[in-house]
């Protein structure tokens, strides 16, 4: 449930980087009325959840990667 949620995160506060005029003209409705998800900024949430929930539950940060490639992949 986490990495679905940092995914979301993660893509918009990419898109919102990528057009900054959006998020200047209108700050609250921009972030919860209009605008769209990046994938890549997505991807980098997930990752950096990842890097977080290894690191707390002390497991191996690339056997995980290697459980949730095949899944992501299809995701996508």
């Amino acid at each position: 449930c986490w990495v679905i949620v940092a995914a979301l995160v993660g893509a918009r506060l990419c898109y919102l980087l990528f057009f900054p005029q959006l998020f200047l003209s209108n700050p609250l409705g921009v972030l919860f009325n209009q605008g769209g998800l990046v994938w890549y900024g997505g991807m980098v949430g997930v990752v950096l959840m990842l890097m977080a929930y290894t690191r707390w539950r002390k497991v191996n940060f690339w056997k995980l990667g290697d459980i949730i490639t095949p899944p992501a992949a299809l995701g996508l």
